[in-house]
């Protein structure tokens, strides 16, 4: 089982995103490329529910999820409501997760 967001933005180089992801070291989350002839592309965010038990796991989505809706302002949506994730929410997205 996988807890699965989404993160789009116009004009994203998604290889170029997930170079930096990944260089960021967030290895407990996974990102794939979502692409679609009708949309721009956008980020896959996968999150094996084995790993929300890791005690690194609510920081590392944090700086995730602040790094792509704060700093990068990216529009994530939790695909399973399919509700917008605002940044309001970052802190407490890591405690309903792992529950």
């Amino acid at each position: 089982m996988a807890y699965l967001l989404m993160a789009e933005k116009d004009g994203c180089d998604l290889e170029a995103l997930h170079k930096e992801l990944s260089r960021m070291g967030f290895d407990l989350i996974e990102y794939f490329p979502i692409v679609s002839a009708a949309e721009s592309p956008s980020l896959g965010i996968c999150i094996p529910l084995k790993n929300a038990e890791h005690p690194d796991f609510p920081s590392r989505l944090t700086e995730v999820l602040t790094h792509l809706i704060v700093a990068r302002g990216f529009t994530v949506t939790d695909l399973y409501t399919g509700e917008a994730v605002t940044a309001a929410q970052i802190e407490n997205l890591p405690r309903v997760n792992a529950s």
